[in-house]
């Protein structure tokens, strides 16, 4: 806990207080600032303490919400590259908030990692990241609202991907887009939710509607049957879905009733992720945003590097997205 008061005060890493723990007066121009924080604190360390803190893992900790979907496999595995070509290994551990774990794997952890990166949203409690702040513990968080203050956040511009994703269908001759997305307390959700609805507004479109289902291939295709009568007596010629799960579902649901994709309907997917194996039918290429998966595993990466080698900052970048046009939209004569 010495050691935690010690960076807290400081504004620095755990890393940097065991460096200079060891330094000569000379060495370092941060040495005689700890010296006077120590006094400050009435802090005194035994020898036998500062060769315990000044040991160095070279770990990073990654706790993920999934460690197998494909979304997620694609940041754990450009993270590992990242931080073995930098000399640091990883421990992956999976996570999340809403189901109950007996296990603390923050603090399991605490001593055994450097650092932490967090991905996927409802992986780290406010509590959490406050508590890893306050002892001088880097960490990093992809995905999800800025919450705590100070710490580094990592996501996407999801409002604006959404809103080019519906221009694209706009620039179609598309007037009527139904917009289909996932459980609504998820920030990405709101997020893209809202792009599409500045899309409708800006573009001065005459229906809007979004329909929200779970992440389950069953209950996205039993939704495309359901809508498939709606789609029609409603002349809504194309969707925007929350990602290209939704996205291949519904065109499979859709494809039960006889509405064929882009034929018959246009739709946009998110993500730009692969799922037509779970289809019984042809689904076309999807027309998709797609994120920058590996420019933000590589800088969550770096960041969380120069942190747990120096001063703990403020690191966070919100990326752009790319709109990548296939096979699954078409123009309206």
């Amino acid at each position: 806990m010495k050691l935690h008061r010690l960076a807290k005060e400081m504004k620095l890493s755990r890393a940097t207080i065991t460096q200079l723990l060891h330094a000569k007066p000379e060495d370092h121009k941060d040495y005689q600032r700890l010296m006077n924080a120590m006094s400050q604190l009435g802090i005194e360390m035994s020898e036998p303490e500062t060769v315990k803190h000044v040991h160095r893992t070279r770990t990073i900790g990654v706790i993920s919400r999934d460690l197998t979907e494909t979304f997620f496999n694609e940041f754990i595995t450009h993270i590992q590259h990242k931080a073995d070509e930098l000399g640091y290994g990883v421990v992956f551990v999976k996570k999340h908030n809403y189901a109950k774990q007996n296990v603390d794997y923050v603090k399991l952890l605490d001593e055994k990692v450097d650092g932490f990166i967090f991905l996927g949203e409802e992986t780290a409690k406010h509590n959490e990241v406050e508590l890893l702040m306050e002892q001088g513990v880097p960490c990093i968080l992809i995905q999800g609202k800025k919450v705590v203050k100070g710490a580094t956040y990592i996501n996407i511009h999801n409002d604006r991907a959404a809103f080019d994703a519906v221009s694209h269908l706009v620039k179609q001759k598309h007037k009527r887009i139904i917009h289909i997305t996932g459980p609504g307390n998820l920030f990405e959700v709101s997020e893209r939710r809202k792009g599409y609805e500045k899309a409708v507004v800006e573009y001065d479109l005459d229906y809007m509607q979004t329909l929200n289902v779970e992440m389950e291939y069953e209950r996205i295709f039993d939704l495309g049957s359901k809508i498939a009568t709606h789609i029609m007596d409603d002349h809504i010629s194309a969707a925007f879905c929350f990602n290209n799960l939704i996205a291949t579902g519904i065109i499979d649901g859709l494809m039960e009733h006889g509405i064929l994709v882009p034929k018959d309907f246009s739709v946009v997917g998110f993500d730009d992720l692969s799922f037509r194996h779970l289809s019984q039918n042809w689904i076309p290429n999807l027309s998709s945003v797609r994120q920058p998966q590996i420019k933000m595993a590589n800088y969550a990466v770096e960041r969380l590097i120069e942190m747990m080698e120096g001063a703990i900052y403020d690191a966070s970048k919100v990326f752009d997205c790319d709109f990548i046009d296939r096979d699954s939209t078409r123009y309206i004569s």
